[in-house]
């Protein structure tokens, strides 16, 4: 028992070794990314246009609530609803329009903020930040939320921002033999032969494993076009000092609100409406998925 002992333990420095080079693996095939000449931009006034589930997307990965705030501030651009101030609070109303000429997504999102109304005139922003404390409310919402943002999926052109992560076998393997050796080494327990490495082992694997699902690495393309979006950043957090076009000023609030830009809505004079709003979109989001 001895002598097998021994072998186990070169096997498991050996694996060791591999674990190593599985972690370099995953970090230069899903991790490292692409080096791109727009790294050195420090401003971009004019990124390449996207939609904001696909910046969202390739900023993040997902598709955040700040998307949703996004899409009504668009809708209210385009006169489909409307917004009135009166007693220090802001109130959300459908002004109509002929919504045949929206997409799927924005059609589904008046018919949620309808649901919200609830046949009256309007919806004040309190009750939107306070609409998902009641349970029954917030699951409605979230369900609604849920296929909203499937929607978007659906709309959004079919370029792919990330990588297809082609090692999923060279992984299974990894763990698979990581697991054996780890068995190995709890009935090397029974004989009185205890091998720390061996009991570590588990730990290595669950860590290549989580490291392995849960990076991603964006394709050239696309690595050039979010550091595009990042001088873009950087120019909405100076957009007062730099300068802008006033046509395109909901562009400017409802970008900065998906890149989490600071304020760009008081830096344009335009009030405190599209922050609060998004307040209480974030609130919702968050109130709903918590009471799942």
């Amino acid at each position: 028992m001895e002598k097998v002992f021994n072998i186990y333990n070169i096997v498991v420095v050996f694996w060791y070794i591999v674990s190593f080079f599985i972690i370099v693996y995953i970090y230069e095939k899903c991790i490292k990314r692409y080096t791109s000449k727009n790294e050195r931009k420090k401003y971009e006034k004019n990124p390449p246009k996207i939609s904001n589930s696909e910046l969202s997307y390739l900023m993040y990965k997902k598709i955040v609530p700040e998307v949703l705030t996004s899409s009504i501030l668009d809708l209210i651009d385009n006169e489909y609803l409307g917004v009135e101030s009166r007693d220090n609070e802001y109130y959300l109303y459908e002004k109509g329009g002929n919504i045949e000429k929206l997409k799927q997504s924005d059609k589904y999102l008046l018919n949620i903020l309808n649901r919200i109304i609830d046949g009256k005139k309007n919806v004040s922003l309190t009750k939107l930040y306070n609409f998902c404390d009641n349970k029954k409310d917030a699951i409605d919402f979230l369900i609604n939320y849920n296929v909203y943002i499937k929607m978007l999926r659906n709309e959004s052109t079919n370029e792919p921002y990330f990588e297809t992560k082609l090692v999923y076998n060279t992984v299974s393997s990894y763990k698979t033999i990581s697991y054996i050796l780890w068995l190995a080494s709890l009935v090397f327990t029974f004989y009185e032969h205890y091998s720390i490495l061996g009991y570590l082992l588990i730990l290595i694997s669950y860590f290549v494993n989580e490291l392995f699902l849960n990076c991603y690495k964006r394709t050239k393309k696309a690595n050039d076009l979010y550091f595009d979006y990042i001088a873009y950043k950087n120019y909405l957090e100076e957009i007062d000092t730099l300068g802008y076009d006033k046509n395109d000023i909901n562009t400017y609030i409802t970008n900065g609100l998906i890149l989490k830009t600071t304020n760009t809505n008081l830096k344009l004079d335009q009030g405190e409406f599209p922050y609060k709003l998004n307040k209480a979109i974030v609130r919702c989001v968050k109130k709903a998925n918590d009471r799942r």
